[in-house]
């Protein structure tokens, strides 16, 4: 018996191991994602103003679709949650599309859930008398579109992992009601009769949320919440159909995270994307709202967070709220919720305020809460209690159709509902992954309740922004500070835990700044940021020794000095009645940016350097940068304006993300790149096939833009890509005057290192390796140049110096495919080079014009150094060729070479395939 104990026990303990694994975060949890145009083939009116009737589509500026993510455990369990770019989802064609759905697959008709983005650029769903396309055809297109997505959803459901993350975004939402200088209030459809706006009534949730379903064998699917109304087209031009800003954020978050996406509003019944103020529009456009959203989503990707994976938990149940019409009379309302693992969702059928959705965020038992608003019931405001006390001034309460407190009676139903489904849905996740940062709560109201405990802490109810809230308060002391005002701030840990209290007695006058940023510091004088006013006047204020600095970016309590503050961060600041500073909240921060004289090579001259350390983003802005650490890059940068000089400082950066690459730049953009320690590099990750998919470390995208490298080595080794897998120079100039590029692969076009479609010198530094790999389909482009492709027949590529080699290509050009004009001169060195079909070295295509000159060492390539097409020009220049170069000629009669006679004789042909070289009377070279 004894022998078979070590037998037993091994099976005894892979049973045990095979129990351990059957756990609520293995419920095998597979999402799928599928999608469908539901653009009108005819002009239709538009919905989301009151001239809906008089309102038709002029033109389509841009798509609209449903979207259709599945959600499905090990179980069987499953929840279809589905996107509309409408403003609302009420049409019997998409019931009808539900109901064939939920026959076709066996689901609940109530696990169907919809939101729709809110865009009020998109086809009115009422019928219409005499409109027969839109009581009829438009409605049997949504029906079949809806069964598309589904359906596509439905069939590439993939095993998936789930990952969140959120941040704060900038001047990208206001609260549409603003007190005017009078005193009064006006809401955004509020005539102001010429008098002047002075301030928000209140700050938004500008939290943008990112969850993302990592898949196993297929496209992540990545979902984004924030609150917004998408009314920026209609706002502009009411006349044109379109998806407003989501259309753009979905292509940006598709294009640079490589992705499939989906935009779900939030709470945003009160909030708008622009401002009435007009210095506060930081966006003009909706193209440039997208944008603006898809860069933040590009922030919070970079800092994702795994959650826990639990199973697919569905809970609807109702809650009973007051109608105001013919009285007050109890109509009993849907609550749809339903939970995977460690995240959330909630479906709010409604127009649910910012106050409103921030309190269920912050209440809800989950680490992450999506709230998805306008399903298919009701779209109608549901203002809360703070707007109700504005006593009809705004357009919201004026279209509500609830009695006052209606909103809080909902939120309340949503948090209770949130709170069952986590009892149901327990995770093994022990870590917090809740983002790092404390919670500020201004006017928080004594009216409350409370409880002692036993360790002398107590339990506090305040009423904030209509809503009850519960905190602890750690003692006694603390409890007293509070008792002694009417009305308090409090800073609150991730422990819901009260750690500070600052006295409000009069909230207009000491409630100076919530959620501004420091636009510059002189000494102790710190300027807020001039976009926004307090009061009608730019914040400038003098920050002392004595004032108390909280850097609670990540729930910490620093007591500092001003030299804690900086530029970008972002700040709350308190002040007393007679505006004195008491104290100021430092938020949204990665570290400490300090600047150090250090020598420029390129200025020749000590400069300031900005230390850099961030994960999130390279530099953006203007000015010279070094890097601190080693840094894991995840995610692109768009550069605006100026120059910016990047001192790699022997660290190495590199990018994590596939398919995102390092800078793309705009007109009039100076990149520079040098490396002053030496060992400085950057890793490039793979680009992926695919659209797009070029200049990995660098596209050069718009007019008048440089690129300049100096120093520090670019690694593409382990990239692929379409073509240009280093810099894709598609506009302005490329200047290599020394560092190492090594190349990558490409699948496209060529250039593993360089893709030339614009101007590039090359004056020195080392250009190794890169393959142009074999794809099928560039018969009328055909691939080429391993290290570099010169992809135009009039842009320009100079070699005065610096090295090339060890290129590879299955086509033409091991090194350098040349399309256009290309000068070589006799500092440059091409070698190593290897292509399958001509011109290991320099394949000369029948648009080139090459010139050589000075002597070059072009030799050790396979399949010729240098290989001239038909139709070709090539002047070659005293001294224009190195001994050992073989030079391979296809070329129709006339073509003629043209030298320095000088060089004549120095000039061979091997490999000739349609004649010989012969000299003529005049000196030239021809082929015969």
């Amino acid at each position: 018996m004894k022998k078979f104990l070590p037998l037993v026990l091994c099976l005894l303990l892979v049973i045990c191991l095979i129990g351990c694994n059957n756990k609520p975060d293995d419920a095998g949890l597979k999402v799928g994602y599928g999608k469908a145009d539901i653009t009108p083939e005819k002009t239709m009116p538009l919905q989301g103003y009151p001239d809906q009737f008089f309102r038709y589509s002029s033109n389509v500026l841009d798509p609209i679709y449903v979207t259709a993510i599945t959600f499905t455990d090990n179980t069987g369990s499953i929840v279809v949650l589905l996107q509309y770019d409408l403003a609302d989802c009420n049409n019997l064609g998409i019931v009808q599309g539900l109901n064939k759905l939920s026959k076709t697959y066996g689901i609940d008709r109530d696990r169907f859930v919809l939101s729709a983005t809110h865009t009020h650029s998109a086809p009115w769903l009422s019928e219409i008398p005499g409109n027969d396309y839109l009581s009829n055809t438009y409605s049997d297109l949504l029906r079949d579109k809806t069964v598309a997505a589904v359906t596509e959803a439905m069939e590439n459901q993939l095993p998936a992992e789930i990952y969140a993350a959120s941040t704060e975004t900038n001047s990208l939402n206001f609260c549409r009601h603003y007190r005017l200088e009078d005193g009064t209030l006006a809401g955004d459809d509020n005539s102001l009769g010429g008098r002047r706006i002075v301030s928000h009534m209140s700050e938004p949730d500008r939290e943008l949320q990112l969850l993302r379903f990592k898949r196993e064998g297929g496209k992540d699917v990545v979902l984004a919440n924030f609150q917004a109304h998408a009314n920026i087209v209609g706002g502009l031009s009411r006349y044109e159909l379109s998806s407003d800003f989501i259309g753009p954020m979905t292509t940006y978050v598709e294009e640079n995270l490589n992705c499939h996406f989906a935009y779900f509003s939030g709470a945003s019944g009160n909030v708008d994307a622009r401002s009435r103020i007009s210095s506060e529009n930081v966006v003009t456009n909706h193209i440039e709202q997208g944008q603006a959203l898809g860069q933040f989503a590009e922030i919070a990707f970079s800092n994702m967070k795994k959650m826990g994976n639990g199973a697919v938990k569905f809970l609807q149940t109702e809650c009973t709220i007051s109608a105001n019409s013919g009285g007050a009379q109890k109509v009993d309302r849907r609550i749809t919720a339903f939970s995977i693992g460690d995240v959330a969702f909630i479906n709010n059928d409604y127009e649910m305020f910012s106050s409103n959705g921030e309190y269920i965020k912050d209440n809800s038992p989950f680490k992450m809460t999506f709230i998805t608003t306008i399903g298919l019931s009701t779209n109608c405001y549901i203002p809360d209690a703070v707007t109700f006390a504005y006593e009809g001034t705004t357009y919201e309460e004026t279209k509500c159709f609830y009695e006052e407190g209606s909103a809080e009676i909902l939120a309340d139903s949503f948090v209770d509902a949130l709170n069952q489904l986590h009892e149901a849905n327990p995770t093994t996740t022990t870590e917090d992954n809740r983002v790092a940062k404390a919670q500020l709560y201004w006017n928080a109201d004594k009216g409350m309740e409370r409880a002692a405990e036993a360790d002398g802490s107590y339990q506090v109810s305040f009423l904030r922004n209509g809503q009850l809230s519960t905190f602890r308060v750690a003692d006694k002391e603390t409890m007293d500070r509070i008792d002694s005002q009417k009305a308090v701030g409090l800073l609150v840990d991730k422990n819901n835990t009260v750690t500070d209290v600052f006295f409000m007695a009069d909230m207009p006058q000491s409630f100076l700044a919530l959620n501004y940023t420091v636009q510059s510091m002189g000494g102790n004088y710190v300027k807020i940021n001039s976009l926004r006013t307090f009061n009608g006047v730019q914040l400038m204020f003098e920050l002392t020794e004595n004032v108390p600095v909280y850097d609670v970016s990540e729930y910490a309590e620093i007591k500092g000095t001003p030299t804690t503050l900086q530029k970008g961060d972002g700040v709350t600041i308190i002040s007393d009645n007679d505006g004195t500073i008491l104290a100021v909240y430092v938020d949204n921060r990665q570290g400490i940016y300090t600047t150090t004289k250090r020598y420029c090579p390129i200025c020749e001259k000590d400069v300031d350097f900005t230390n850099w350390f961030s994960a999130a983003s390279m530099p953006f802005m203007s000015g010279h940068y070094y890097l601190e650490k080693d840094i894991d890059l995840a995610m692109s940068t768009s550069v605006g304006s100026g120059e910016i000089t990047i001192d790699l400082n022997g660290k190495t950066i590199t990018m994590i993300n596939e398919g995102q690459r390092f800078y793309t730049i705009g007109e009039y953009v100076i990149l520079n790149l040098i490396d002053t320690v030496g060992d400085g590099k950057a890793v490039v990750a793979s680009g992926g096939k695919g659209p797009f998919r070029a200049g990995m470390f660098v596209r050069m995208d718009g007019y008048g833009c440089e690129f300049n490298m100096y120093s520090g080595t670019i690694d593409a080794s382990n990239a692929v890509c379409d073509y240009g897998c280093i810099v894709d120079n598609y506009n302005g100039v490329f200047n290599m005057y020394g560092g190492t590029l090594i190349g990558g692969t490409t699948y496209g076009v060529g250039g593993g290192a360089v893709i030339v479609q614009n101007h590039v010198n090359i004056y020195g530094g080392e250009i190794i390796g890169g393959y142009c790999a074999d794809l099928d389909g560039y018969k009328n482009n055909p691939p080429g140049g391993g290290c570099i492709r010169h992809n135009g027949a009039v842009q320009t590529l100079n070699i005065y110096g610096g090295i090339i080699r060890d290129g590879k290509t299955d086509y033409h050009g091991g090194c350098i495919y040349s399309n256009g004009p290309t000068f070589i001169s006799g500092n440059a060195i091409i070698t190593g080079g290897s292509a399958a079909l001509a011109g290991g070295g320099v394949y000369a295509s029948v648009t080139a014009d090459i010139t050589i000159s000075g002597s070059p060492n072009i030799s050790g390539n396979e399949n010729g150094d240098l290989y001239f097409s038909e139709a070709q020009t090539v002047t070659i220049g005293e001294d224009g060729l190195n001994e050992d170069a073989k030079i391979c000629i296809d070329m129709e009669i006339p073509a003629t070479f043209t030298e320095n006679p000088v060089a004549a004789d120095r000039i061979k042909c091997f490999s000739c395939t349609r004649g010989k070289i012969v000299r003529n009377a005049d000196g030239t070279l021809q082929l015969k």
